[in-house]
């Protein structure tokens, strides 16, 4: 199928602002009615905005002028001037006319990722490496920590170790894993069954064990993948704390033998010293334990 595309109209962007040295982030999401984001996501994207200048980025299908005056009164009443000042950009994107025409509705998902992901390569363009993309759900009631997601996205632009990073999104038991489409493990593995996917076969170097089979109640379920993924997390926090504090325990013995050093070096020092006192005759350390008061007024030949 045949996708039109819309040309980005980027009138309403300040033009010093694009392609800029340094490098952007934005948050994207698709949403039916913009007037409607829940409470707790729209102050996510606000604080995301101005305490951190990330740029946010959303098609819609209704509500722009509700949405950025919503916005524009959050960011008046939340901050100053000179915080307003270092806001990202809002940009509000109208979705295809021609959506709806879509009857299936994760292939209208796909559409309209494609869609948006267009429009971002044309404000991005001769973007860096540092440049990163957020993708969202913005019905949700609950997204990572700001400062957790912040630290992240710090840490790929420092560490370079990642191309892409995915939070897992767990539904409350008894549901199970909800999404197996959304997620991929290192190294190659794609949790999502092998008969819906688009080539309807695996992979090779996939782990088998954790991918969801295709019954949904066969031999790995949506529940044997959650287990999976928790009792992974809770492992790999288990060695990070066993690691940091092997870390911090091989740091104390480094001190511990700097400050060994740094006695032997001492107790030279005081042995030489005394060996120096003791052929002047003072039996003693001349720096700290000798009484000097008789060879005041001694004056040394050849000194």
């Amino acid at each position: 199928r045949r996708k039109n595309y819309i040309v980005y109209d980027e009138s309403h962007l300040p033009l010093e602002t694009h392609h800029s040295v340094a490098a952007y982030t934005y948050l994207v999401g698709a949403v039916r009615d913009a007037s409607q984001i829940e409470e707790t996501s729209f102050k996510y994207l606000v604080e995301l905005s101005c305490k951190h200048g990330v740029n946010v980025h959303i098609v819609v299908g209704g509500g722009i002028e509700q949405c950025r005056k919503r916005f524009n009164a959050a960011v008046t009443d939340m901050y100053s001037p000179t915080q307003q000042s270092r806001c990202g950009r809002l940009e509000l994107l109208e979705e295809p006319v021609d959506l709806h025409s879509i009857e299936n509705r994760v292939d209208r998902i796909a559409y309209l990722r494609d869609f948006q992901r267009e429009h971002l390569r044309v404000v991005l363009e001769n973007g860096q490496e540092d440049d990163i993309i957020i993708v969202a759900d913005l019905d949700l009631f609950a997204l990572p920590p700001v400062k957790k997601l912040m630290h992240e996205v710090n840490r790929m632009r420092q560490l370079h170790e990642y191309d892409v990073l995915c939070s897992n999104g767990l539904m409350h038991r008894p549901n199970g894993y909800y999404d197996l489409y959304a997620t991929v493990l290192l190294p190659d593995t794609f949790v999502y069954p092998v008969r819906h996917r688009l080539l309807g076969k695996s992979w090779e170097g996939e782990d088998m064990n954790i991918v969801r089979s295709n019954d949904e109640f066969g031999e790995v379920t949506s529940w044997d993948v959650l287990d999976w993924i928790e009792s992974e997390g809770k492992r790999r926090k288990n060695e990070a704390v066993t690691e940091k504090a092997h870390k911090q325990n091989n740091v104390l013995w480094e001190k511990v033998g700097e400050n060994q050093k740094i006695k032997n070096k001492s107790n030279e020092f005081k042995q030489r010293n005394d060996h120096i006192a003791e052929s002047y005759g003072g039996g003693g350390d001349p720096l700290n334990t000798v009484d000097y008061g008789e060879y005041d007024d001694y004056e040394f030949e050849n000194s």
